[in-house]
């Protein structure tokens, strides 16, 4: 049993030129550490049969011959996830579309039932479509919170024969890769009408890109207005609640790979920008960390850099090197060119020796959509850290969520092999208040996702209460549950959890799951979804709620080719 994602030649098959971003949904779904099959249009009758849930990622030009099929699979007890739009199946979701929606929010009533119950405020929304309910319940509307309008239901539940149908009438894939990579930066964006985040400095960079909105999308932490809803995690989270909720409705049991070891619920990154290059500043930060026992990422800016045996001290003592690639400043090769990209990667490894796994852009310089991600892809760099704040209007989540994700390429519609981890902040206790940091830390938690914050040695140096604010949000996060990480630690763990792979095998009447890795990943946790069987007839070590259902938790090692079996689900 297996989570069907249709079609297979997605390419070929969107409705209208936004559902082209429905290709978008393997991404999501295969970050989700769910077990995804793409089902083959020629073989949809016998690909149906071992479909625990059916998922249309987008609203689909489907064939008559293809409607019935689903039709069928549905009425005789499959579960149905549609996105965007019913794609013609308008009895099974007990609605249809009578219109379209180019920009607007989903909110919700009811936080008490599954579906919605991540969702903590209305959700900015690009694409999707109206809808005229017939049979269906509604669980989510259609909004304008600037105007104080509602436009009708955007989330519904129906039932179809035996079967069950969610449709989630916002083309989800187009609005999480419309914030996440944001617009084109050729110009200047455009300032919070507020004062707080005057982005038209005259220098492109990430947040002259956003795409989400300063007055509807922002909430005030401390006296400061900031993206303090991760609004993409809540997007994949709604899609994940539904594709569960759909099958335990049913009476089917799904595992799922949590995104972290030994059921983590989140994990913490602190970057450092070396702006500067002071070997004191340096030194004062490290003797810091040293002291919280916490590794971190440090970003080298060329040219200058510290002393060669500083990069190996780092190194060997679990931190990490990594590039703050210079297109800013007024010096020789920091032009905004791959070939200068080129030239600082090569100077930064030349002189600490290292390999280097990953980048954040001085002052998150950027231009044009995907272009620097297609540099460092060429590359051969793993991990990027630039999407984040420059003005204190931004901070939080100017580019929707703390998970890390891949980019799309939008023209050729192929993933880009850059993992992009993304900032929240710079200097705590400086630029923001200490309040809004671990708000965000709270929000990490609650969406498992990453908390990442940016301290400068010079400051930390310089401020005893910036200093101070990098203990103190160290501490906070740990009293949270987190986990520090470096940035090379949370790509390379992402990269093997991607490596996973469920198949479904059966034994008088009870289906369990082999599991095999083609990585070594210690302390694995999985998640079994089981409607059906008491928690602790299959030796599982816990039970924890999650996504608003009841799941059984096995943590394990997995070495390279050698498959596990996971404790029965019936």
């Amino acid at each position: 049993m297996y989570v069907g994602l249709f079609p297979a030649n997605i390419k070929e098959r969107w409705a209208n030129a936004g559902s082209r971003y429905g290709i978008y949904a393997s991404e999501v779904l295969a970050h989700a550490g769910l077990p995804v099959h793409t089902l083959n249009v020629d073989s949809l009758s016998d690909e149906l049969l071992n479909c625990a849930v059916l998922v249309l990622p987008t609203q689909l030009a489907l064939s008559e011959a293809e409607q019935a099929l689903i039709a069928d699979y549905v009425e005789k007890g499959g579960a149905l996830v549609g996105l965007g739009g019913t794609s013609g199946l308008d009895n099974i979701f007990g609605c249809q579309c009578s219109g379209t929606i180019t920009e607007a929010w989903m909110d919700v009533d009811d936080q008490t039932h599954p579906l919605t119950g991540g969702i903590s405020g209305a959700l900015h929304a690009f694409g999707g479509c109206l809808l005229t309910v017939n049979t269906a319940g509604v669980l989510g509307y259609w909004c304008y919170p600037k105007h104080e309008v509602t436009a009708g239901p955007a989330l519904t539940v129906n039932r179809f024969g035996n079967g069950w149908a969610v449709l989630l009438a916002a083309d989800v894939m187009q609005t999480i890769v419309r914030i996440q990579q944001g617009r084109s930066v050729h110009v200047d964006g455009t300032p919070a009408s507020d004062g707080s985040a005057s982005v038209d400095d005259g220098i492109l960079k990430t947040d002259d890109g956003i795409v989400l909105d300063y007055d509807i999308d922002r909430s005030v932490i401390s006296g400061v207005p900031i993206f303090a809803q991760p609004i993409t995690d809540e997007w994949r989270e709604l899609v994940i609640r539904a594709t569960l909720w759909a099958a335990w409705q049913q009476g089917t049991a799904l595992p799922m790979l949590w995104y972290w070891p030994d059921n983590i619920p989140a994990i913490g990154q602190i970057s450092h920008d070396s702006d500067g290059n002071v070997p004191a500043s340096a030194e004062f930060l490290l003797k810091q960390l040293q002291e919280l026992k916490t590794p971190s990422t440090w970003c080298i800016q060329y040219p200058g850099g510290y002393a060669p045996d500083f990069y190996m001290r780092l190194h060997e003592q679990g931190y990490e090197v990594a590039l703050h690639f210079d297109a800013r400043s007024d010096l020789p090769r920091t032009a905004w060119e791959e070939r200068h990209l080129r030239q600082q990667l090569e100077w930064l490894q030349d002189i600490s020796g290292l390999k280097i796994n990953s980048n954040k852009n001085h002052y998150l310089r950027w231009e044009g959509l995907t272009q620097f991600f297609i540099w460092l892809e060429r590359l051969g760099v793993a991990s990027d850290q630039t999407k984040g704040p420059t003005k204190t209007g931004v901070a939080g989540y100017p580019f929707g969520g703390s998970h890390p994700w891949f980019p799309l390429e939008e023209q050729q519609l192929r993933f880009i092999d850059v993992l992009e981890i993304p900032h929240q902040t710079w200097e705590l206790n400086g630029k923001w208040p200490l309040a809004v940091g671990e708000a965000l830390v709270d929000q990490a938690v609650a969406h498992a996702g990453v908390a990442h914050f940016l301290f400068h040695p010079g400051i930390v140096a310089k401020s005893s209460r910036v200093s101070e604010a990098l203990t103190s949000i160290v501490q906070y996060g740990r009293q949270c549950g987190l986990q520090w990480w470096t940035n090379n630690m949370i790509q390379d763990w992402e990269r093997r959890r991607r490596q996973v792979r469920f198949t479904a095998t059966r034994s008088d009447e009870a289906i369990g799951w082999r599991v095999e890795s083609e990585a070594q990943l210690d302390k694995a946790t999985f998640l079994l979804f089981d409607p059906n069987v008491q928690h602790s007839e299959c030796g599982a070590e816990a039970t924890v709620q999650r996504f608003g259902l009841t799941a059984k938790l096995v943590v394990a090692d997995l070495a390279p080719n050698q498959p596990m079996q996971l404790p029965c689900v019936q």
